[in-house]
């Protein structure tokens, strides 16, 4: 079983090409057992289960393509299995017959951990043979897959036995597809990637179809969604563009897993390439300074975008991605805060327009954030100018008011002041006017009584 730890033990900085983030194979070639059909003595190694023969790569194995596959099948000590196939000349390779033996005997085999095959095109029946081996080798861990003939049935019937191992599926960490024909085909291999419960690593190169923006979109619905589990994501060799780029882009907002992204275009087809502003839509995903509160939930995961010596990847995203690299994302947030809202000429109106009672908060923020700073040498000079610059701004904050804040507090009293003697002459105005209202009434009614009095005469 393969720990969470494992997981993290380690992971490639935003520095490295994507060659040795993605190699070909994760094992050194000095650690195979080469077989070409020609070796019959490696072939009776493989039949006695030499406990000394762990990991085997084949290479065209001519007419024992039958005979290996019984052999593997029961085979309990061959760990890695990589097969390299193609036409040997007399065609046998391509012969249904001898690739359903070979599926025959391999769908026997339970102690095979890593899965290469590149080059044997996988009928639907054949799918169907190997079955057995997706579905009850427990110990099954990588997947990788070569082939251009596989139909969306074909990868649902994979999805279906991946299911099959219940409470297995978690072992798978690793699948690898390369030719993918049609965004059917993307939407039925990301399936599969959600029925590998723990999958952590993805690759899906080649995709003919991925210049289609349905294609992106299928990706990106991936990796927002829940069940998405992936560390890294592995998208060289495709025909995505800006448009794509920025949908991908988006899609990791609320991700809080993928550590490493691979996006890149075959550079055989102009119309399609990836320029620097495709590269950008990722800046506001991992460092959006719309506001504070935006920073602080941006992404702070994502450590790798293709590569920095990749021209057209920006500086501020490599720059940014360099400070997602920490551990502690508490302080990687609080580090772009910095960065982006305390450094050099910022808005101290921010800062003035405070409470006077949120103020010692934020000095208390900044306390406890000069304390992370300290092994963070970028991050400690912006600590230090921002917190200079918002004591020198309020200097009431260390108990000692500035005369322009005197100043400002006597004006506003004075205004206070006036403003309230206004208000009770308004008042006493009013009252007077309804004294006069009064007066004037017992006036009129006078005068009646005094008109009423010479008429009776």
């Amino acid at each position: 079983m393969i720990s969470d730890q494992e997981d993290d033990e380690s992971y490639v900085s935003s520095t490295s090409t994507h060659t040795s983030f993605f190699s070909v194979d994760s094992y050194g070639d000095e650690m195979f057992d080469y077989f070409d059909g020609s070796n019959d003595s490696l072939m009776m190694r493989i039949e006695n289960n030499d406990f000394r023969l762990t990991q085997l790569s084949v290479y065209n194995s001519g007419k024992d393509w039958a005979r290996l596959g019984r052999a593997v099948g029961q085979n309990y000590q061959i760990e890695v299995f990589r097969v390299f196939a193609g036409d040997d000349g007399e065609g046998i390779v391509r012969s249904t017959e001898v690739v359903d033996a070979f599926c025959a005997g391999l769908a026997q085999n339970r102690s095979i951990t890593v899965f290469h095959s590149e080059g044997l095109e996988f009928t639907s029946g054949q799918i169907q043979i190997m079955r057995p081996f997706f579905s009850q080798n427990a110990r099954l861990t990588e997947i990788k897959l070569k082939c251009s003939e596989l139909e969306c049935g074909d990868i649902r019937f994979l999805t279906e036995a991946i299911k099959e191992r219940g409470k297995h599926a978690m072992t798978i960490r690793s699948f690898s597809y390369s030719d993918v024909a049609s965004p059917s085909h993307i939407s039925a291999i990301l399936d599969l990637a959600k029925a590998c419960t723990h999958l952590k690593s993805l690759r899906l190169s080649c995709l003919r179809s991925s210049s289609d923006i349905s294609s992106c979109e299928a990706v990106a619905s991936f990796l927002a969604s829940k069940k998405c589990t992936i560390r890294k994501l592995n998208l060289i060799g495709n025909t995505i563009n800006d448009a794509g780029c920025r949908i991908i882009a988006e899609s990791l907002r609320n991700n809080s897993r993928l550590r490493q992204l691979c996006i890149d275009e075959s550079w055989l087809i102009e119309n399609h390439k990836i320029t620097g502003q495709g590269f950008a839509s990722f800046i506001p995903v991992v460092c959006d300074t719309s506001s504070i509160e935006s920073t602080l939930i941006s992404n702070h995961t994502l450590v790798y975008v293709n590569t920095n010596s990749d021209q057209r990847v920006p500086r501020e995203l490599y720059d940014i991605l360099q400070m997602n690299r920490s551990v502690e994302k508490s302080t990687v947030a609080k580090l772009k805060v910095l960065r982006y809202h305390f450094s050099g000429n910022f808005n101290m109106s921010a800062i003035a327009g405070l409470d006077a009672k949120a103020l010692p908060d934020l000095l208390a923020w900044f306390n406890r954030l000069g304390h992370r700073m300290k092994y963070h040498q970028d991050g400690l000079q912006l600590y230090k100018s921002a917190f200079h610059r918002i004591i020198r701004h309020n200097p009431e904050l260390c108990s000692y008011p500035s005369p322009d804040k005197l100043i400002r507090l006597k004006l506003e009293s004075q205004v206070a002041t006036l403003n309230c003697d206004l208000r009770d002459a308004r008042e006493q105005v009013a009252t007077l006017n309804c004294e006069l209202r009064d007066a004037r009434k017992q006036i009129e009614a006078l005068k009646r009584e005094a008109e009423e009095l010479n008429s009776n005469k």
